[in-house]
């Protein structure tokens, strides 16, 4: 792929330090960990199918139309996204990513039919064939999740909210297994939250199974650093 000079720069739209064209001067400087974005044009076949549409608002700002592909990076972090569209709206600084999107850091990876990225809030709403994994191993699928990304003066710590009933694999890692070949732990409920990739909360019809047992209960509760789990109401093993 090479990089795409559409409407001057625009990937200088998709964050505080972006501009909707080469000309206009940078609106502000980016707060720490902000997203410093470049967007690079799609190829099929030797021809560059990214096209964009860009219309200015009141403020100065620009909202953004991408088809044919979406290529994109932060310069000043290690988050990317690949999606077949996206919509960009400068002044609310919200990302919309459609069809076949892949959101990728070091911490989480994320493949959904749609991802909203709320970039003020480090906020990802993903819906629709959610796949997820965690940089230690941990996979989730399911219809929906909201990842918050953890950021200095934001959040201390990361966490993901996987709601439709999501089935999750917790590697043998995470699960705190010492063994050589360790097993992987598949957590069954109706919604499940974890808390810096250390915490796992599950609730609704909740089913905990590993080789040696099968666990069930209305919640439960996980906690890989202290190798503890506990069950609520009906528990039973």
């Amino acid at each position: 792929m090479r990089l795409v000079r559409l409407v001057g720069a625009i990937a200088l739209a998709l964050g505080p330090a972006w501009t909707a064209s080469a000309q206009e001067p940078t609106v502000t400087q980016p707060r720490s960990r902000d997203c410093d974005a470049q967007l690079d044009g799609v190829k099929v076949g030797g021809v560059t199918t990214t096209h964009v549409q860009s219309f200015n608002t009141s403020t100065g700002r620009s909202n953004l139309f991408v088809g044919g592909g979406v290529n994109g990076y932060c310069r000043n972090s290690d988050q990317k996204v690949l999606a077949d569209r996206a919509e960009h709206y400068g002044d609310s600084r919200i990302l919309i990513l459609i069809g076949r999107v892949h959101y990728i850091e070091k911490r989480m990876q994320l493949d959904a039919d749609t991802i909203t990225y709320y970039m003020g809030e480090e906020r990802l709403v993903a819906r629709g064939n959610v796949v997820g994994r965690t940089s230690t191993g941990t996979r989730f699928r399911g219809p929906g999740a909201v990842y918050l990304r953890a950021k200095q003066g934001l959040r201390e710590r990361s966490r993901l909210d996987a709601g439709g009933r999501p089935d999750t694999w917790i590697s043998g890692s995470d699960a705190g297994s010492a063994t050589d070949k360790p097993d992987s732990v598949h957590v069954l409920a109706d919604s499940l939250i974890s808390d810096n990739d250390s915490l796992v909360y599950a609730r609704g019809k909740v089913v905990i199974e590993r080789p040696d047992l099968i666990a069930t209960g209305d919640s439960a509760m996980m906690d890989q650093g202290r190798e503890i789990a506990s069950l609520r109401k009906t528990p039973k093993v």
